[in-house]
């Protein structure tokens, strides 16, 4: 069973927190969301933080990515929704 993950860069080049585990995409778009009300950094598009994701196969081998732009910002204008901003 491939077990995944998320984890923050701080700065872009320095890893942090992982955050998860988490098996549905419901529950990654949750963790992120979550992350992104929690740090102004992700928050910002042009933000110095990124958020990531792992996957770990069940041979231990990691694999690691990064979400497209329209991804994140979907999730970033939902957050501001929320919040009652208005951006974009």
């Amino acid at each position: 069973m491939t077990t995944r993950w998320l984890f923050v860069m701080r700065g872009g080049i320095a890893p942090d927190e992982a955050i998860g585990p988490y098996q549905t995409e419901a529950e990654e778009r949750a963790l992120i969301v979550k992350a992104l009300q929690a740090n102004d950094e992700l928050l910002c598009e042009d933000g110095e933080d990124s958020i990531h994701w792992i996957e770990i196969g069940e041979d231990g081998r990691p694999t690691l990515g990064s979400f497209t732009c329209g991804f994140m910002d979907d999730l970033r204008e939902a957050v501001h929704a929320e919040r009652g901003e208005m951006h974009g």
